[in-house]
Protein backbone atom coordinates (compact mmCIF):
# COMPACT_ATOMS: atom_id res chain seq x y z
CA UNK A 1 0.00 0.00 0.00
CA UNK A 2 1.37 3.37 -1.03
CA UNK A 3 1.47 5.96 1.74
CA UNK A 4 1.16 9.62 0.94
CA UNK A 5 3.81 12.02 2.14
CA UNK A 6 1.42 13.66 4.59
CA UNK A 7 0.66 10.27 6.15
CA UNK A 8 4.33 9.38 6.38
CA UNK A 9 5.15 12.74 7.95
CA UNK A 10 2.30 12.39 10.45
CA UNK A 11 3.45 8.90 11.41
CA UNK A 12 7.05 10.10 11.79
CA UNK A 13 6.06 13.04 13.98
CA UNK A 14 3.78 10.79 16.06
CA UNK A 15 6.49 8.17 16.51
CA UNK A 16 9.00 10.79 17.64
CA UNK A 17 6.51 12.29 20.10
CA UNK A 18 5.57 8.87 21.50
CA UNK A 19 9.25 7.96 21.92
CA UNK A 20 9.94 11.24 23.74
CA UNK A 21 6.91 10.77 26.01
CA UNK A 22 7.86 7.18 26.81
CA UNK A 23 11.43 8.20 27.64
CA UNK A 24 10.15 11.01 29.85
CA UNK A 25 7.76 8.65 31.64
CA UNK A 26 10.43 6.01 32.22
CA UNK A 27 12.81 8.66 33.53
CA UNK A 28 10.24 10.16 35.89
CA UNK A 29 9.00 6.73 37.02
CA UNK A 30 12.54 5.52 37.74
CA UNK A 31 13.50 8.60 39.72
CA UNK A 32 10.16 8.63 41.57
CA UNK A 33 10.46 4.94 42.46
CA UNK A 34 14.05 5.38 43.64
CA UNK A 35 13.07 8.36 45.78
CA UNK A 36 10.20 6.35 47.26
CA UNK A 37 12.55 3.45 48.10
CA UNK A 38 15.06 5.83 49.69
CA UNK A 39 12.26 7.34 51.72
CA UNK A 40 11.10 3.82 52.64
CA UNK A 41 14.56 3.01 54.01
CA UNK A 42 14.51 6.18 56.10
CA UNK A 43 11.02 5.40 57.38
CA UNK A 44 12.14 1.90 58.30
CA UNK A 45 15.07 3.25 60.32
CA UNK A 46 12.71 5.63 62.10
CA UNK A 47 10.21 2.81 62.70
CA UNK A 48 12.98 0.76 64.35
CA UNK A 49 13.37 3.47 66.98
CA UNK A 50 9.62 3.52 67.55
CA UNK A 51 9.45 -0.28 67.96
CA UNK A 52 12.35 -0.20 70.42
CA UNK A 53 10.58 2.53 72.36
CA UNK A 54 7.36 0.49 72.40
CA UNK A 55 9.28 -2.48 73.82
CA UNK A 56 10.78 -0.19 76.48
CA UNK A 57 7.29 1.06 77.29
CA UNK A 58 6.15 -2.53 77.83
CA UNK A 59 9.08 -2.99 80.17
CA UNK A 60 8.14 0.15 82.10
CA UNK A 61 4.52 -0.98 82.41
CA UNK A 62 5.54 -4.38 83.73
CA UNK A 63 8.05 -2.91 86.15
CA UNK A 64 5.58 -0.31 87.45
CA UNK A 65 2.91 -2.96 87.89
CA UNK A 66 5.26 -5.13 89.93
CA UNK A 67 6.59 -2.18 91.93
CA UNK A 68 3.09 -1.26 93.08
CA UNK A 69 2.43 -4.84 94.17
CA UNK A 70 5.76 -5.25 95.98
CA UNK A 71 5.04 -2.15 98.04
CA UNK A 72 2.13 -4.02 99.64
CA UNK A 73 3.12 -5.18 103.12
CA UNK A 74 1.11 -8.41 102.84
CA UNK A 75 2.91 -9.35 99.64
CA UNK A 76 6.35 -8.73 101.14
CA UNK A 77 5.39 -10.65 104.28
CA UNK A 78 4.23 -13.64 102.19
CA UNK A 79 7.54 -13.65 100.32
CA UNK A 80 9.54 -13.30 103.53
CA UNK A 81 7.70 -16.14 105.31
CA UNK A 82 9.26 -18.66 102.97
CA UNK A 83 6.26 -20.98 102.77
CA UNK A 84 6.29 -22.47 99.25
CA UNK A 85 2.49 -22.72 98.98
CA UNK A 86 1.98 -19.14 100.09
CA UNK A 87 4.72 -17.85 97.84
CA UNK A 88 3.30 -19.65 94.81
CA UNK A 89 -0.16 -18.34 95.58
CA UNK A 90 0.94 -14.69 95.71
CA UNK A 91 3.09 -15.10 92.59
CA UNK A 92 0.17 -16.56 90.64
CA UNK A 93 -2.01 -13.71 91.87
CA UNK A 94 0.69 -11.24 90.72
CA UNK A 95 0.78 -12.87 87.27
CA UNK A 96 -2.97 -12.36 86.85
CA UNK A 97 -2.91 -8.77 88.14
CA UNK A 98 -0.21 -7.54 85.74
CA UNK A 99 -1.26 -9.80 82.82
CA UNK A 100 2.20 -11.35 82.48
CA UNK A 101 2.92 -14.61 80.68
CA UNK A 102 5.44 -15.85 83.22
CA UNK A 103 6.47 -14.77 86.74
CA UNK A 104 9.47 -16.15 88.60
CA UNK A 105 10.43 -15.73 92.24
CA UNK A 106 14.20 -15.84 92.67
CA UNK A 107 16.06 -16.13 95.95
CA UNK A 108 19.09 -14.06 96.88
CA UNK A 109 21.11 -17.18 96.10
CA UNK A 110 19.90 -16.91 92.47
CA UNK A 111 17.72 -20.03 92.79
CA UNK A 112 14.28 -20.10 91.21
CA UNK A 113 11.81 -20.61 94.09
CA UNK A 114 8.54 -20.26 92.17
CA UNK A 115 7.99 -20.44 88.40
CA UNK A 116 4.45 -20.03 87.06
CA UNK A 117 5.46 -21.88 83.89
CA UNK A 118 6.24 -25.01 85.93
CA UNK A 119 3.73 -26.82 88.07
CA UNK A 120 6.25 -28.90 89.99
CA UNK A 121 8.94 -27.09 92.01
CA UNK A 122 12.58 -27.88 91.41
CA UNK A 123 15.94 -26.41 92.19
CA UNK A 124 17.25 -24.37 89.28
CA UNK A 125 19.53 -21.38 89.05
CA UNK A 126 18.28 -18.30 87.25
CA UNK A 127 20.11 -18.44 83.87
CA UNK A 128 20.77 -14.68 83.63
CA UNK A 129 22.73 -13.68 86.74
CA UNK A 130 23.94 -10.47 85.09
CA UNK A 131 20.35 -9.19 85.19
CA UNK A 132 20.27 -9.64 88.97
CA UNK A 133 23.45 -7.59 89.36
CA UNK A 134 22.05 -4.85 87.12
CA UNK A 135 18.74 -4.84 89.00
CA UNK A 136 20.57 -4.51 92.31
CA UNK A 137 22.44 -1.44 91.05
CA UNK A 138 19.66 0.29 89.09
CA UNK A 139 16.51 -0.95 90.80
CA UNK A 140 15.41 -2.99 87.78
CA UNK A 141 16.83 -4.76 84.74
CA UNK A 142 15.25 -5.78 81.43
CA UNK A 143 16.22 -7.85 78.44
CA UNK A 144 14.81 -10.11 75.75
CA UNK A 145 16.04 -13.64 76.24
CA UNK A 146 15.23 -17.22 75.37
CA UNK A 147 14.14 -19.21 78.42
CA UNK A 148 13.10 -22.87 78.07
CA UNK A 149 13.08 -22.44 74.26
CA UNK A 150 10.61 -19.55 74.56
CA UNK A 151 11.47 -15.92 73.89
CA UNK A 152 10.49 -13.47 76.64
CA UNK A 153 10.79 -9.82 77.46
CA UNK A 154 12.12 -10.21 80.99
CA UNK A 155 12.05 -7.61 83.73
CA UNK A 156 13.76 -8.18 87.10
CA UNK A 157 12.84 -6.08 90.15
CA UNK A 158 13.84 -6.55 93.79
CA UNK A 159 11.45 -7.25 96.64
CA UNK A 160 12.55 -4.79 99.32
CA UNK A 161 11.87 -5.11 103.05
CA UNK A 162 13.67 -2.66 103.20
CA UNK A 163 16.70 -4.55 101.91
CA UNK A 164 16.27 -7.02 99.02
CA UNK A 165 14.83 -10.31 100.23
CA UNK A 166 14.15 -11.82 96.79
CA UNK A 167 13.85 -11.04 93.11
CA UNK A 168 10.74 -11.01 90.96
CA UNK A 169 11.16 -11.87 87.27
CA UNK A 170 8.28 -10.94 84.95
CA UNK A 171 8.22 -12.44 81.48
CA UNK A 172 6.16 -11.21 78.53
CA UNK A 173 6.24 -13.84 75.80
CA UNK A 174 7.46 -12.65 72.41
CA UNK A 175 4.86 -14.30 70.18
CA UNK A 176 2.82 -13.52 67.09
CA UNK A 177 0.21 -11.71 69.19
CA UNK A 178 2.81 -9.32 70.62
CA UNK A 179 4.33 -8.76 67.16
CA UNK A 180 0.85 -7.90 65.84
CA UNK A 181 0.34 -5.54 68.77
CA UNK A 182 3.54 -3.70 67.93
CA UNK A 183 2.58 -3.72 64.25
CA UNK A 184 -0.72 -1.90 64.87
CA UNK A 185 1.15 0.89 66.68
CA UNK A 186 3.64 1.44 63.85
CA UNK A 187 3.48 4.60 61.76
CA UNK A 188 3.92 2.70 58.48
CA UNK A 189 2.46 -0.63 57.23
CA UNK A 190 5.30 -2.95 58.18
CA UNK A 191 5.76 -6.54 59.34
CA UNK A 192 7.69 -7.36 62.51
CA UNK A 193 9.64 -10.55 63.24
CA UNK A 194 11.67 -11.69 66.25
CA UNK A 195 14.44 -14.26 65.97
CA UNK A 196 16.59 -15.94 68.59
CA UNK A 197 19.93 -17.68 68.21
CA UNK A 198 20.99 -20.37 70.64
CA UNK A 199 24.12 -22.51 70.23
CA UNK A 200 24.56 -21.24 66.69
CA UNK A 201 21.00 -22.15 65.59
CA UNK A 202 18.77 -19.27 64.56
CA UNK A 203 15.00 -19.65 64.96
CA UNK A 204 11.98 -17.54 64.15
CA UNK A 205 10.21 -16.82 67.44
CA UNK A 206 7.40 -14.51 66.32
CA UNK A 207 6.28 -12.73 63.17
CA UNK A 208 3.36 -10.98 61.52
CA UNK A 209 4.19 -12.53 58.13
CA UNK A 210 1.80 -15.02 56.58
CA UNK A 211 2.67 -18.69 56.24
CA UNK A 212 4.28 -18.54 52.77
CA UNK A 213 6.43 -15.50 53.61
CA UNK A 214 7.29 -16.97 57.00
CA UNK A 215 8.79 -20.05 55.35
CA UNK A 216 10.84 -17.96 52.92
CA UNK A 217 12.03 -15.68 55.71
CA UNK A 218 13.18 -18.69 57.72
CA UNK A 219 15.63 -19.61 54.97
CA UNK A 220 17.14 -16.11 54.71
CA UNK A 221 17.39 -15.08 58.37
CA UNK A 222 21.14 -15.58 58.64
CA UNK A 223 21.96 -13.53 55.53
CA UNK A 224 19.59 -10.71 56.51
CA UNK A 225 20.93 -10.60 60.07
CA UNK A 226 24.39 -9.70 58.73
CA UNK A 227 23.18 -6.52 57.01
CA UNK A 228 23.70 -3.30 58.98
CA UNK A 229 21.65 -1.20 56.56
CA UNK A 230 18.17 -1.77 55.07
CA UNK A 231 18.42 -4.46 52.39
CA UNK A 232 16.05 -6.03 49.85
CA UNK A 233 14.73 -9.57 50.21
CA UNK A 234 12.19 -11.65 48.33
CA UNK A 235 9.66 -13.36 50.57
CA UNK A 236 6.81 -15.38 49.18
CA UNK A 237 7.04 -13.73 45.76
CA UNK A 238 6.97 -10.20 47.21
CA UNK A 239 9.96 -7.91 47.65
CA UNK A 240 10.58 -6.34 51.05
CA UNK A 241 12.96 -3.78 52.50
CA UNK A 242 14.33 -5.49 55.61
CA UNK A 243 16.15 -3.95 58.56
CA UNK A 244 17.61 -6.11 61.33
CA UNK A 245 18.15 -4.71 64.81
CA UNK A 246 20.08 -6.81 67.38
CA UNK A 247 18.90 -6.67 71.00
CA UNK A 248 21.08 -6.97 74.09
CA UNK A 249 20.33 -10.24 75.90
CA UNK A 250 22.95 -10.44 78.63
CA UNK A 251 23.63 -14.03 77.57
CA UNK A 252 26.83 -14.80 75.67
CA UNK A 253 25.38 -18.04 74.27
CA UNK A 254 22.31 -16.52 72.67
CA UNK A 255 21.28 -13.47 70.69
CA UNK A 256 17.98 -11.88 69.73
CA UNK A 257 17.11 -9.67 66.78
CA UNK A 258 14.00 -7.86 65.67
CA UNK A 259 13.41 -7.59 61.92
CA UNK A 260 11.31 -4.86 60.38
CA UNK A 261 9.95 -5.69 56.92
CA UNK A 262 8.45 -3.03 54.68
CA UNK A 263 6.79 -4.21 51.46
CA UNK A 264 8.12 -2.46 48.37
CA UNK A 265 4.58 -2.58 47.00
CA UNK A 266 3.40 -0.50 49.97
CA UNK A 267 6.37 1.85 49.61
CA UNK A 268 5.74 2.73 45.97
CA UNK A 269 1.93 2.64 46.24
CA UNK A 270 2.09 6.22 47.54
CA UNK A 271 3.50 7.29 44.18
CA UNK A 272 0.66 5.78 42.12
CA UNK A 273 -1.51 8.90 42.24
CA UNK A 274 1.44 10.99 41.04
CA UNK A 275 2.26 8.52 38.29
CA UNK A 276 -1.37 8.36 37.10
CA UNK A 277 -1.44 12.16 37.01
CA UNK A 278 1.77 12.05 35.01
CA UNK A 279 0.29 9.48 32.61
CA UNK A 280 -2.82 11.65 32.11
CA UNK A 281 -0.61 14.68 31.50
CA UNK A 282 1.57 12.78 29.01
CA UNK A 283 -1.43 11.34 27.16
CA UNK A 284 -3.05 14.78 26.96
CA UNK A 285 0.20 16.34 25.79
CA UNK A 286 0.68 13.55 23.25
CA UNK A 287 -2.84 14.04 21.88
CA UNK A 288 -2.29 17.78 21.48
CA UNK A 289 1.11 17.15 19.93
CA UNK A 290 -0.36 14.66 17.45
CA UNK A 291 -3.05 17.16 16.44
CA UNK A 292 -0.37 19.81 16.04
CA UNK A 293 1.78 17.36 14.08
CA UNK A 294 -1.12 16.52 11.76
CA UNK A 295 -1.77 20.20 11.14
CA UNK A 296 1.92 20.81 10.50
CA UNK A 297 2.13 17.82 8.17
CA UNK A 298 -0.92 19.06 6.32
CA UNK A 299 0.64 22.52 6.03
CA UNK A 300 3.85 21.01 4.65
CA UNK A 301 2.10 18.69 2.19
CA UNK A 302 -0.30 21.28 0.70
CA UNK A 303 2.45 23.19 -1.19
CA UNK A 304 3.85 19.90 -2.41
CA UNK A 305 0.44 18.92 -3.79
CA UNK A 306 0.26 22.21 -5.66
CA UNK A 307 3.75 21.67 -7.07
CA UNK A 308 2.82 18.12 -8.15
CA UNK A 309 -0.34 19.40 -9.87
CA UNK A 310 1.66 22.12 -11.66
CA UNK A 311 4.28 19.59 -12.80
CA UNK A 312 1.48 17.39 -14.13
CA UNK A 313 0.08 20.32 -16.17
CA UNK A 314 3.54 21.05 -17.55
CA UNK A 315 3.88 17.42 -18.57
CA UNK A 316 0.64 17.78 -20.53
CA UNK A 317 1.83 20.96 -22.22
CA UNK A 318 -0.19 23.41 -20.15
CA UNK A 319 2.03 26.23 -18.93
CA UNK A 320 -0.75 28.54 -17.84
CA UNK A 321 -1.51 29.40 -14.28
CA UNK A 322 1.38 30.30 -12.02
CA UNK A 323 1.76 28.67 -8.59
CA UNK A 324 0.79 31.08 -5.86
CA UNK A 325 2.86 30.15 -2.77
CA UNK A 326 3.73 33.47 -1.25
CA UNK A 327 6.12 32.98 1.62
CA UNK A 328 9.60 33.59 2.88
CA UNK A 329 10.41 29.93 3.21
CA UNK A 330 11.79 27.24 0.94
CA UNK A 331 8.36 26.52 -0.55
CA UNK A 332 8.04 30.18 -1.64
CA UNK A 333 11.46 30.00 -3.28
CA UNK A 334 10.57 26.70 -4.92
CA UNK A 335 7.28 28.04 -6.32
CA UNK A 336 9.03 31.14 -7.71
CA UNK A 337 11.66 28.96 -9.36
CA UNK A 338 8.95 26.65 -10.75
CA UNK A 339 7.02 29.62 -12.16
CA UNK A 340 10.20 30.92 -13.82
CA UNK A 341 10.80 27.46 -15.28
CA UNK A 342 7.26 27.30 -16.73
CA UNK A 343 7.60 30.81 -18.16
CA UNK A 344 10.93 29.93 -19.79
CA UNK A 345 9.55 26.69 -21.29
CA UNK A 346 6.49 28.51 -22.59
CA UNK A 347 8.59 31.24 -24.22
CA UNK A 348 10.96 28.69 -25.81
CA UNK A 349 8.09 26.64 -27.18
CA UNK A 350 6.38 29.75 -28.56
CA UNK A 351 9.67 30.77 -30.22
CA UNK A 352 10.18 27.28 -31.71
CA UNK A 353 6.57 27.23 -32.94
CA UNK A 354 6.98 30.68 -34.54
CA UNK A 355 10.24 29.68 -36.24
CA UNK A 356 8.61 26.53 -37.56
CA UNK A 357 5.86 28.52 -39.30
CA UNK A 358 7.77 31.62 -40.49
CA UNK A 359 10.63 32.32 -42.83
CA UNK A 360 13.79 33.23 -40.97
CA UNK A 361 14.62 36.14 -43.32
CA UNK A 362 11.26 37.66 -44.33
CA UNK A 363 9.36 36.59 -41.21
CA UNK A 364 6.48 35.63 -43.56
CA UNK A 365 4.42 32.48 -43.19
CA UNK A 366 6.20 29.51 -44.73
CA UNK A 367 5.02 26.33 -46.39
CA UNK A 368 4.26 24.59 -43.05
CA UNK A 369 1.94 27.41 -42.07
CA UNK A 370 0.34 27.36 -45.55
CA UNK A 371 -0.41 23.64 -45.30
CA UNK A 372 -1.86 24.05 -41.81
CA UNK A 373 -4.09 26.92 -42.96
CA UNK A 374 -5.08 25.02 -46.11
CA UNK A 375 -6.06 22.02 -43.97
CA UNK A 376 -8.24 24.28 -41.87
Amino acid sequence: MRLRFRTKLTILIGAILVAVQVIDFISVYTSTRQNALDQGRSQLTFARNIVNRQIDDLTTQLAEGVRVVTLDFGFREAIAVGDATTQRSVILNLKDRIAADRVILISLDEEIIVDTARKTPGTQLFPFPAMLDAAEEEGRAATIASFDNTLYRFVIVPVLAPRPIAWIGIGLEINDALASRLQTQATIPLDISFTSTSNGVQNLAATTLDTAKRQTFNTTIEDLAKATEPSFADMGGETYIVLASPIETGDKNSSVSVFLQYSVQDVISHTYSLLWSLVALLVGGLALALVGGFIMARGVSRPLHQLVAAADRVGKGDYRGAIDLNGNDEFGDLSATFNDMMRGIREREEKISYQARHDAVTQLLNRTAFIERLAE
